[in-house]
């Protein structure tokens, strides 16, 4: 009997020595949920996928403590602008390292408990080693050449050269290709040549409350007024409490620029644009330093037994582009200050990113009395590591002054995790002020039994939370099946990854708003999500679908006792049939119960809770 270590990339090849050897079972070792939905399909469906989603979650726990304090001490050895602008020191779980350690100590596992036979596809070179090093007998199968997404960096460049050198002529090329839009989109120096001839001018001098933010086309309404999609009323209420306020908006990596563009300098709003302010030397600079950097990561870093340096090696080289756009954010605030915007308080979504932590360094370096204040973007899972120092990070890692939550639940969160409790502020869920503005009544029954699948921002975990959803109720007309995509995720990438169960005539996708959906459903599915919330806020239960692949990021892990969990698809279909059976006292002590919850994780919105943000 043999292992088969192969990449990703090369499943096709894999497949055949796979086949000649006999071997009717595959193992996925990474993170890639919409890879892995495709080839259990497509490319491998003549093998039968291994489980490994238990190990994965297990290890996502027992881990999690290790890794936070290993990162901390990286951080001692490491402290430096540069290190706080990496996604190793962020430690953000979607940038992919946290995932693939659990998923290595998953296969260790495994491995060690006697798996003989089987072809074991890795989503990384850094993870193949690993696994070779684990199973010293296993053959590998290598690569037949560069795949083609290598060369979009390659095009991205080129297109950056010319929307640098050749301004006047860059506007026509958007007609060119679907990549050379999207090197423009990611180009500053396009960006800046755009707003410019849009009519952005630099805005000097301000001491008010500066919001920095993230636009994509939910930042102009309708009728073409500004409106912030992560801070909600919060402008409103800082203006009336006498603040002056202005945005520093950076475009969603993805966003169509120039309509986003067009219609935010039309707005009218004082938006201060970050590409107005920095100059390109300091572009450049930010390169050279990502190009440069090599974090001291010692060679044999292991947790609990599993070798981590390699893969943090990894990410490192990986992710060098996106380090240079967040170390921008230092020369953004170098740009501001040197324009004379000097505010008295700074606010940003707080989740503990890369940027974040350049911002609030940044601003130390060059406005030193500047206010920093995080205002939490709604996380309440613990595996959102991202939001927890480790106790050696303190004083050390560039934190806000003060982060200001969405109501009591996180605040009890961050305090249990050892997050100082003098830089808390218990605020109000400013997003969410429409589930306070009447009460909800849940849905009246139907018929079949609707079952509303919502999914995150990521494409791949929304594929893997459908086809789950399809493949327990999918052509069965005692359900119907009412997929509503985040907004950022294309329906026909999706489509293209789902097999024909998502064409079953129980099945549909919706574009109503979600708070419409709620009030049709009988039971929520999701994932990464705060829509679940919403949902107990509309009496609707929630089912959380566990991944086979990736981190289980439960947006409510503090209060498990309001819903159920599932995995497997008999799972799922029995916790959907128990929780839309509930009737009577038990409905109405279960809505009490949710609606409490609900309060306590998102507070309403009341004229006080502005003092928050500025007491």
């Amino acid at each position: 009997m043999t292992l088969l270590l192969a990449p990703q990339a090369d499943v096709s090849k894999a497949l055949e020595a796979a086949s000649a050897r006999g071997i009717r079972h595959w193992l996925y070792v990474g993170e890639d949920s919409g890879w892995r939905v495709r080839a259990q399909r497509q490319e491998l469906a003549a093998l039968d996928l291994l489980p490994i989603g238990e190990h994965v979650e297990r290890f996502s726990w027992e881990l999690r403590g290790p890794y936070i304090d290993w990162i901390g001490e990286l951080s001692v050895a490491n402290d430096s602008l540069d290190w706080w602008a990496s996604e190793l020191a962020a430690k953000n779980p979607f940038m992919l390292l946290y995932s693939r350690i659990c998923a290595l100590a998953a296969a260790r596992e495994l491995i060690d408990g006697g798996l003989s036979s089987a072809l074991v596809v890795c989503s990384s070179p850094a993870l193949l080693e690993c696994v070779a090093r684990m199973a010293p007998a296993a053959e590998r199968i290598h690569g037949g050449g560069r795949s083609v997404p290598a060369l979009e960096p390659l095009a991205g460049r080129l297109v950056e050269l010319w929307a640098r050198h050749s301004p006047a002529r860059v506007r026509d090329l958007p007609r060119v290709s679907g990549l050379a839009r999207r090197g423009l989109d990611a180009s500053p120096a396009y960006r800046r040549h755009l707003l410019e001839r849009l009519g952005a001018t630099r805005r000097d001098g301000f001491d008010g409350a500066l919001l920095f933010t993230w636009a994509d086309a939910r930042s102009v309404a309708p009728d073409g007024r500004y409106r912030d999609p992560h801070f909600g009323s919060l402008p409103r209420l800082l203006r009336e409490a006498g603040q002056r306020v202005a945005f520093v908006p950076h475009f969603i990596p993805g966003t169509d620029v120039e309509p986003l563009a067009r219609a935010l300098v039309a707005s009218g709003e004082e938006l201060l644009f970050p590409e107005l302010y920095v100059e390109q030397g300091d572009l450049d600079d930010c390169q050279v330093r990502a190009a440069r950097f090599a974090p001291a990561v010692p060679a044999d870093a292991e947790l609990h037994g599993v070798p981590v340096a390699a893969l943090a090696r990894e990410q490192v080289e990986s992710l060098r582009r996106m380090h240079a756009i967040v170390l921008a954010y230092e020369a953004t605030v170098g740009g501001l200050v040197a324009a004379g915007v000097r505010p008295e308080r700074v606010l940003f979504p707080y989740e503990g990113h890369s940027w974040e932590q350049v911002l609030c360094w940044a601003w130390r370096r060059h406005a030193p009395g500047t206010r920093l204040i995080g205002y939490d973007n709604v996380n309440f899972s613990r595996l959102a590591l991202s939001m927890y120092p480790a106790r050696s990070e303190l004083g050390r890692r560039p934190l806000p002054d003060r982060v200001v939550t969405n109501g009591e639940t996180f605040r009890r969160i961050l305090e249990s995790e050892g997050y100082p409790p003098e830089s808390i502020r218990v605020g109000c869920a400013l997003r969410h002020e429409y589930l306070w503005e009447e009460e909800t009544p849940a849905p009246p029954r139907a018929e079949r039994i609707r079952v509303l699948v919502a999914t995150s921002i990521d494409s791949g975990q929304s594929v893997e939370l459908i086809e789950a959803a399809l493949a327990a109720f999918a052509g069965d007309d005692a359900f119907s099946v009412l997929v509503k995509l985040h907004p950022a995720v294309d329906e026909r990438t999706v489509r293209g990854l789902l097999g024909p169960a998502a064409q079953a005539p129980n099945v549909s996708f919706e574009s109503a708003p979600m708070p419409e959906l709620l009030g049709r459903a009988d039971v929520l599915l999701y994932k990464y999500t705060v829509v679940c919330y919403e949902a107990l806020a509309h009496g609707v239960p929630c089912v959380f679908v566990k991944s086979e692949t990736g981190l289980d990021l439960d947006q409510l892990e503090p209060y498990p006792e309001l819903r159920r969990a599932a995995r497997s698809p008999a799972e799922l279909r029995a916790a959907v049939e128990e929780l839309s059976a509930m009737e009577g006292g038990e409905r109405v002590a279960w809505e009490e119960r949710a609606r409490a919850a609900v309060r306590e994780a998102l507070a309403p919105v009341d004229g006080a809770c502005v003092g928050a943000f500025l007491g």
